[in-house]
């Protein structure tokens, strides 16, 4: 992701785990960018929202958490890209 960001001016990314290392938490890694779940607050924070188009490649148990933290932060559900990787799991289509 980094490398694919780095060619871009506009584009960041970022890396979160919920669980991260002790070693990530204190930096010693560049394995997290973020060491918690990140919300509507942080997107606010982190990110121009009027323009931003989100893409989501989470875990399917992270995923049904967060994938109402982009509209509740304000961006467009047209705008929201979501993958999951794990069971296939016909809730999360609902």
């Amino acid at each position: 992701m980094r490398h694919l960001a780095s060619g871009y001016i506009r584009l960041r990314a970022a890396r979160v785990h919920c669980e991260p290392s002790i070693g990530d938490v204190a930096g010693k890694t560049r394995n997290v960018d973020v060491g918690a779940l990140i919300d509507s607050g942080w997107l606010r924070a982190h990110t121009p929202l009027d323009q931003a188009d989100v893409y989501l490649c989470r875990p399917h148990p992270f995923m049904r958490r967060f994938v109402r933290e982009p509209v509740d932060a304000g961006v467009p559900g047209e705008r929201i890209r979501c993958e999951f990787f794990g069971p296939s799991d016909k809730a999360l289509a609902a």
